[in-house]
């Protein structure tokens, strides 16, 4: 299975906030850093596994579909 980068979100989770989120990963010559959320099926998750984005969206999502 070959790996596609441009597909590729690396999420780096943690307990406390002492972790530094300046990592960056090589793959296949392509250098991937980590971002704070993504989505993966249709949810937003954040890298404090919190969903708040993900109502946040949904609410913002609904309100426009109303109007």
């Amino acid at each position: 299975m070959i790996l596609n980068t441009d597909k590729t979100v690396i999420i780096t989770t943690y307990v406390s906030n002492i972790i530094s989120h300046d990592c960056e990963f090589l793959v296949n010559d392509v250098t991937l850093t980590p971002s704070l959320e993504t989505k993966l099926l249709g949810v937003i998750v954040h890298n404090k596994l919190s969903f708040n984005n993900h109502a946040d969206y949904l609410v913002a999502k609904c309100n426009s579909r109303l109007f």
